[in-house]
C-alpha cells in the first residue's frame, strides 16, 4: 500500500519503499508539503463527514472552521497512523 511500512519485527525486502511516509507535524505544515503529505476530500457534508470519521476513530486535528479561501470550509483528523485527511467544502 501506497506509504505504509512493514509492521515492527516483521520481514521485508531490502528494496527501498517507493513511497515514503510524509508526516508533517501540524496541517499548515502538510498544506505545504509537495507530494503525499496529505489528502484531501471534497464534499458537501463537511460536519457529517468530520463526525463520522470521528467516530469510525479518527482523531481531530482541526475541527469544521472557515478556510482561508473565501466561500469554503475545512476540518483536518489523523488516521490510526497519524496520516492527515483534509476535508473540504464550498459554501
Amino acid at each position: 500500500m501506497l506509504g505504509t511500512r512493514p509492521a515492527s519485527g516483521s520481514s521485508s525486502s531490502s528494496a527501498p519503499d517507493r513511497y515514503p511516509v510524509i508526516q508533517a507535524a501540524s496541517p499548515a505544515e502538510a498544506a505545504l508539503t509537495r507530494g503525499p503529505g496529505h489528502f484531501a476530500l471534497l464534499g458537501a457534508d463537511l460536519d457529517g463527514a468530520y463526525d463520522r470519521l470521528l467516530w469510525a476513530g479518527a482523531r481531530s486535528r482541526v475541527p469544521p472552521v472557515d478556510a482561508p479561501r473565501a466561500g469554503a470550509r475545512m476540518a483536518w483528523v489523523a488516521d490510526c497512523e497519524d496520516n492527515l485527511i483534509e476535508l473540504i467544502t464550498a459554501r
